[in-house]
Parts: structure tokens; sequence; C-alpha cells
């Protein structure tokens, strides 16, 4: 079916009980909200194709307009912006804010910051009860929102103190220092050789530090051996992109083939 079909059945219920079962009228009130739809919605140049070849955005900003055909007083989005591109995520968003002078909109999503900038009143949900209520800015300084959403994070969960770190003469990591709160993204960038993925692998035990100190949520992670390390909590993902090296085995059991391996 088309778009323009699509919309067409949705705003079935604006015609009369008597006429469900007629031919669909290209004239009437019906007929009349499916092209406004079209052109707010922007499907103009769309309403003969196929849904099937719409895009994932584009899909649902037509189930919005569906919605909309049969003229309701309350309107629920459930995740609408959910696998959206930040494009369309941007240009959903607007179209709902444009919505609230017709229609009450009920709002459910991940997105916090879309939630904030969209609603005029928040409930904020947490395990089956509601844990706030009130306008955005009383909900986000509420304490208990902010601990279980993670908005408060565990400031310096990680902390690299003063780090030196030698490949035998070559003094490759010379005093790094580093901190990231819980759930913090930080990138490390630079050109090939200036230590970074060393940087990693001291943090995970695969080197031993020569100076300085590492914590983890307080406990001391230095000079520990790898496996202790991972059990703390750290995790890593090496630069050549393979999950396992190959494995010889030998007399006395198996081992990693490669320059790590054991040599036979």
């Amino acid at each position: 079916m088309t778009v323009r079909e699509n919309l067409r059945l949705a705003a079935q219920r604006l015609e009369p009980v008597r006429q469900a079962l007629l031919p669909l009228r290209r004239h009437g009130r019906a007929a009349d909200k499916v092209t406004a739809l079209i052109e707010r919605f922007g499907f103009a140049e769309k309403a003969h194709e196929i849904v099937a070849a719409l895009s994932h955005g584009e899909h649902r900003r037509l189930e919005i307009a569906m919605c909309l055909a049969s003229e309701p007083q309350v309107l629920m989005l459930d995740e609408p912006t959910q696998g959206m591109s930040h494009g369309d995520t941007k240009d959903t968003a607007q179209l709902i804010r444009s919505l609230t002078d017709e229609v009450t909109i009920l709002l459910i999503e991940h997105d916090i910051g879309l939630v904030m900038s969209l609603s005029d009143h928040v409930v904020v949900m947490h395990q089956g009860r509601k844990l706030a209520e009130g306008i955005p800015a009383e909900v986000r300084a509420d304490s208990a929102v902010q601990a279980a959403l993670f908005w408060t994070r565990v400031r310096d969960m990680l902390k690299i103190d003063q780090l030196h770190a030698h490949y035998g003469l070559a003094h490759v990591l010379q005093g790094v220092s580093l901190t990231a709160d819980a759930g913090e993204v930080i990138g490390l960038f630079g050109r090939n050789g200036v230590g970074k993925t060393t940087f990693f692998k001291t943090i995970a035990g695969w080197l031993r530090p020569t100076d300085g100190s590492i914590t983890l949520d307080g406990e001391t992670l230095t000079r520990h051996l790898p496996d202790f390390i991972n059990r703390a909590g750290v995790a890593i993902v090496p630069e050549d992109r393979r999950s396992s090296r190959p494995v010889r085995r030998g007399k006395s059991g198996a081992w990693p083939d490669g320059p790590q391996g054991r040599q036979q």
C-alpha cells in the first residue's frame, strides 16, 4: 500500500459509520485530512510511494501521521525516535513539539535530553513505581532521580596518577595522569607510537608500570596481575582486532601462538 492509502484508511474514522463498507471517497472530511497530513509531514513527493520503500525515519513519521488522521484527543508515542539518525531525531522532535496545540501527548523515551526538551511535565518511573514528578528542571535536580538514572556519576571512578612505563630502556609513558567518572567517555588520540596502546596495556596489567598509581573505585590496581585487574572490573579489546590467538598444542598443553606465546 502507498503512503496515501495508509493515511486514507487511518482517516476512515472521520467518515459516517453507514459508509464504513463503501468504497473510499475521494472527497470529504477524511480525504481532506489526508491531503493536509501529506503536506504537513513532508510526504508530497512520496504520497504514491509504497510504504516498504520508506526510510526508518519516514516510517516513524508516517505512523504518527496515521494516528493523527483519526483526530485523537490523546496521542501516546512509545520511543518515537528509536533507531533514528541525529537528523531524523531532530526533525521528529520539532514535529512532536508542533503537535501540542491540537493534541495531548504522552511520550515514552530513553533519550533524557529529548524528554527534557520536549516535555512540559515529566514523570519518572523506576522498578514499576513512580519515582518523581514535576517540571523538567525540578525532576532533573531530584537526587533520587539522579541516582536511579545515573545523572550523578561516581566521581574519579578510575584514577591514573603520574603513570610511568618502560619497554626496556625506552621510557614510553612519562607521568601520565587521568581521571574518569562513571559513565563518562574519554577519547585518547595522537600519532602512532606515542604510547596510547601502552597506556591501556599498563592499566590492564599487561605491562608493569615503573612508577605511578592506578585505582578503580578506590581499589589499588597498581602492579597487580591482569586476571586480578579484570576481576576488579577492567576489560580491554586489543588493537589487533582478534578475539583470540591461534592455539598450538605442545607436550605440556596448549598456549597461544605468536610473539607473546610460548615457544617450543
